[in-house]
């Protein structure tokens, strides 16, 4: 753990000004620690239910690079702890390695080396319009255009069986994937449903282009590798 916490501090001081190159800021284990360990702190299940599900994205740490702006940190292992919103990041894949948190700062970006999929803390406007911070998977990025999404976790305990009519039923951790538009350079990420009615706002100038785009190549708003499509296409 002290070998990457000196990899961090080294490689984000050599590009970041100092307000970033403090250790606590990317690794929290400074004073800020005790915030991120009640932060990594999983949810106390001791019901002594089955538990379905899992609250990380990729259950195993995978190799990565950590980016600041266009500049590499290093190579870590990560993996996404989506129910607290929470990258956890350590230099080995090795079980006996305690984990670290990355920092919450919007520069740093993750890039997993197995998939090639990329994370970044982000703003955005939720559902319900709340404007939150949190980590957004890029899907497109263009002048125009951007398209990321989120992976939503929600956890439903678990019911025991109070009389052997009743079936018990498990705690259950479930994954969601929730689509955000940028448009052009704007800072704000909007929330966007999957419905085609919805998609107008964001798409006005391309709105007719868009729909006949969608109905010649039968392409659904809710798939995300057709929504994908649709935008590399309206950057195009």
């Amino acid at each position: 753990m002290r070998s990457l916490l000196l990899v961090l501090s080294i490689g984000l001081s050599t590009i970041v000004s100092a307000q970033y190159s403090n250790l606590e800021n990317f690794s929290q284990q400074g004073r800020g620690g005790e915030l991120f360990a009640s932060m990594r702190k999983k949810r106390d299940v001791s019901n002594d239910l089955p538990t379905v599900g899992s609250i990380y994205i990729n259950d195993e740490f995978q190799p990565c690079e950590v980016y600041y702006k266009e500049d590499v940190v290093g190579n870590f292992y990560y993996r996404h702890n989506a129910f607290n919103d929470e990258i956890e990041i350590k230099e080995t894949e090795y079980a006996d390695e305690e984990e670290s948190s990355l920092a919450t700062v919007k520069e740093l970006r993750v890039i997993n080396k197995v998939d090639g999929r990329e994370l970044s803390l982000s703003t955005y406007k939720n559902r319900d319009e709340a404007i939150k911070n949190g980590y957004l998977y890029t899907l497109v990025e263009g002048d125009k255009y951007s398209l990321y999404y989120r992976n939503r976790v929600r956890f439903k305990e678990g019911v025991k069986a109070v009389n052997s009519m009743v079936r018990s039923t498990s705690n259950k951790f479930t994954h969601y994937t929730d689509f955000y538009i940028v448009n052009g350079d704007e800072p704000l990420a909007n929330y966007f449903s999957g419905k085609s009615k919805d998609i107008e706002p964001f798409i006005s100038d391309d709105l007719e282009k868009a729909k006949a785009y969608m109905r010649d190549n039968k392409l659904s708003y809710k798939k995300t590798d057709d929504l994908a499509q649709l935008f590399e296409y309206l950057n195009s």
